[in-house]
């Protein structure tokens, strides 16, 4: 079996990068990363309409939700790392997760939007389930499209 340091998921295990921070390949590419920003944007915005409709604010309420966590989103995306790695999920998506999440919780903190009871726990879960899990699920996909090659290419050969 393939290791998952070579799809870029993970790192060594002595805890050090292991290989090239990502994978060649399209998927991959620097400048698919508009692709990859738009998809976390979509992410945040599901967070914030669910929490909206959640709060009977509705989407008028949206923006207000919204701001903080899509401002802390563009902040990490700013970063050249997060542009050149989009797809990792170790480094890159738990880099997304945390700044967006406590950056964005940060943010309406700072600017009397409200932090309490359970919302930055249930933020800080469903950020992660949102912005990590379709990192996961690329990899995955990844990994079985390369896996089909390989057996392809194998099958080729005999």
């Amino acid at each position: 079996s393939r290791p998952l340091r070579q799809t870029g998921v993970m790192s060594s295990s002595a805890g050090q990068p292991a290989g090239p921070p990502h994978a060649p390949g399209p998927a991959h590419s620097p400048r698919r990363f508009w692709a990859w920003f738009g998809i976390d944007v979509l992410c945040v915005l599901a967070f914030a309409v669910v929490g909206s409709f959640s709060h009977e604010g509705g989407l008028l309420d949206l923006p207000r939700v919204a701001w903080p966590f899509l401002l802390a989103l563009l902040v990490v995306w700013v970063l050249p790392m997060t542009r050149m790695t989009s797809l990792l999920v170790w480094p890159t998506g738990v880099m997304v997760w945390a700044v967006t999440s406590v950056g964005g919780l940060a943010l309406r903190w700072v600017t009397g939007g409200g932090v309490s009871g359970a919302m930055p726990v249930i933020t800080i879960v469903v950020l992660g389930v949102l912005l990590i899990g379709w990192r996961l699920i690329a990899h995955f996909v990844e990994r079985g499209r390369v896996a089909t090659a390989h057996r392809d290419t194998d099958a080729g050969t005999r």
